[in-house]
């Protein structure tokens, strides 16, 4: 079962800002813990193998996130044909949907001269 920085309740209307912004903080903090090497971060594009995304053609998301064995569906994504909605989709809708608030709100309040 996948557990949330902020509980497991799936709704994210409840949240306060501070709520926000405290899970946020620890998301940050899981991953400054579990810092990627440099050479591994995509700054080293004039050495193979790694290029910029722009040779690649696909998404982080296509390659990483393995939904088929045999990449079957990122061949009908590139396609245009849409597949079934799973749990794992939703949580990850969440969570994007989370952080876009966040980073909303922060833009607002950086744009506004407030510093939080």
């Amino acid at each position: 079962m996948f557990l949330y920085p902020w509980g497991n309740n799936m709704s994210v209307g409840y949240f306060s800002k501070r709520d926000l912004y405290a899970s946020l903080r620890r998301f940050h903090r899981a991953r400054s813990q579990d810092p990627v090497e440099e050479e591994y971060r995509g700054w080293n594009w004039d050495k193979p193998p790694l290029r910029p995304r722009a040779y690649l053609g696909l998404g982080v998301s296509e390659v990483a996130y393995r939904y088929c064995p045999t990449m079957r569906d990122v061949y009908l994504r590139r396609m245009g044909v849409e597949g079934e909605k799973n749990q794992w989709l939703a949580n990850g809708e969440l969570v994007h949907r989370v952080f876009q608030m966040v980073s909303e709100e922060v833009r607002r309040e950086l744009a506004l001269g407030r510093s939080g």
